[in-house]
């Protein structure tokens, strides 16, 4: 029995617009050029960024850069990985893995229980 929860929890990040494989319809992979570029611009969580090995070096650093600064984690694979993971040839490359949540702050946490007006109660853990 699944039971509702009011309580402010992580919330899905928004999709990036991308063709997605019949076998990634459950996931959040983005690829091709112009999709991963804005994902990555627009603010929402990126976790990894795939690139093609054989990629354009000025490319590839393009790309490292962007991923960098969105705090995502780079991968260079080969290129027949990225085929296999979009299910199509026409992956230009490059691939990005979208954070299935979004992260909030202690900050925003805080703020949200005194708008309710409630006492916090957060509970922290690290390397479950």
């Amino acid at each position: 029995m699944q039971m509702e929860n009011k309580k402010r929890m992580p919330q899905q990040a928004p999709q990036a617009k991308a063709d997605k494989a019949p076998a990634e319809q459950d996931t959040a992979l983005v690829w091709g050029k112009n999709p991963v570029t804005e994902l990555l611009k627009s603010g929402s969580g990126v976790d990894t960024v795939l690139i093609a090995e054989g990629m354009a070096p000025a490319v590839a650093a393009y790309y490292t850069a962007l991923a960098k600064e969105a705090g995502a984690t780079v991968k260079r694979v080969h290129p027949n990985k990225l085929r296999l993971m979009t299910g199509t040839e026409s992956h230009q490359g490059v691939a990005a893995f979208a954070s299935e949540i979004e992260y909030v702050t202690v900050d925003d946490l805080m703020a949200a229980a005194k708008d309710k007006g409630e006492a916090p109660f957060l509970v922290l853990s690290d390397g479950i």
